[in-house]
């Protein structure tokens, strides 16, 4: 269990974030629409290794977004990241479920109904969503 724990984060990492750290999502108001599309978007880039997809719901995580800004607000981390205080404030926490059936002989990836954490933010209502990180729970 451990091992496949191990395995999601690194996937869900380099999956979703990419080699950048942080990944933009398409700029909208709403960050639930953010979050469905990017979520599209990277099953897209997959080439060839999703076979279905099919995204079934997103809510905010109301206590969850209230933790993650009280937890950067005036945090060393925040500064270290160049993280503003609007980015904090607008920190948004998206449960995101769907679910995806990979190509086994390409990737090894779990599959089957998923539940995804994605954190979103940005800097003003102008500017797009980032995705910043994100996890996988386990119920």
């Amino acid at each position: 269990m451990k091992k496949t724990g191990v395995w999601l984060a690194v996937f869900f990492t380099v999956f979703l974030m990419g080699p950048t750290g942080c990944a933009h999502a398409p700029t909208d108001p709403d960050p639930l629409w953010a979050a469905q599309e990017y979520l599209g978007q990277q099953m897209e880039r997959e080439d060839g290794a999703v076979l279905a997809y099919e995204f079934e719901s997103a809510q905010v995580l109301e206590e969850e977004t209230e933790r993650i800004r009280q937890r950067y607000k005036d945090s060393d981390i925040a500064g270290e990241r160049g993280w503003s205080q609007g980015f904090i404030d607008h920190m948004t926490a998206v449960e995101t479920r769907y679910t995806v059936d990979y190509d086994n002989t390409k990737v090894p990836y779990s599959e089957g109904k998923m539940i995804h954490v994605l954190y979103l933010s940005r800097e003003d209502e102008n500017s797009p969503w980032e995705v910043f990180d994100s996890l996988t729970p386990y119920e």
